[in-house]
């Protein structure tokens, strides 16, 4: 019963978050913390603003980019496509397009040896049709960074990123800067890990 109830719950959760304006959520602050970004800048930028999957947010994908402006995200959903087809599945259809090195850094979070890794590249444009949106679709360029069995390690796990960006992406090289691009956020995050509990500690602070 205990159960049942925790899962009831869960769900209704779920769907009052769902009825919810974007702008009553928490999730907002990625859409917020950007438009703040675009105006503290000089207007002859041009900004990529680089997510990570809790970025993966319909309402982000509509209202943030601009001739200047644009996304690179990291997919967290299955996203639901025109036509009735999921995104993973799609790409799974899809034939590589090349084959490429990165250096990969080691990431002591997550335990991973920094590596030479052989990344297999797939894209292609899209259309999303989230259900946030009734009916409208978002179109979109997808990029796939997949990591070959014979690079990974022992005991490690394999490199797979799925990339959602409003970078034109036509070509084999134009796939691989935005997987560049993505790669850059390590150096993010290795900020995000000094402030908060290997430096100064931030989160414990009075301030």
């Amino acid at each position: 019963r205990e159960r049942k109830e925790a899962k009831e719950s869960k769900t209704l959760k779920r769907v009052r978050n769902l009825r919810r304006k974007i702008e009553e959520k928490e999730s907002y602050r990625w859409i917020s913390s950007i438009e703040l970004s675009k105006s503290r800048l000089p207007f002859s930028c041009k900004l990529t603003c680089i997510c990570d999957r809790e970025g993966d947010i319909s309402e982000l994908l509509e209202r943030v980019p601009d001739a200047d402006t644009y996304l690179l995200i990291r997919s967290r959903d299955n996203r639901l496509l025109a036509g009735g087809q999921k995104l993973y599945e799609y790409l799974d259809s899809l034939p590589v397009a090349g084959r490429y090195t990165i250096a990969l850094r080691s990431d002591k979070r997550r335990q991973r040896i920094g590596r030479q890794a052989r990344i297999e590249v797939k894209y292609a444009r899209v259309d999303l049709s989230p259900k946030s949106l009734q009916g409208k679709t978002l179109p979109i360029y997808v990029v796939e960074a997949r990591e070959e069995p014979s690079s990974v390690p022992a005991g490690q796990q394999a490199i797979h990123w799925r990339l959602l960006t409003t970078h034109v992406i036509e070509n084999i090289e134009q796939a691989k800067q935005v997987i560049d691009f993505y790669k850059e956020r390590w150096l993010i995050e290795q900020i995000f890990r000094l402030l908060k509990n290997k430096g100064l500690q931030i989160e414990n602070s009075q301030l």
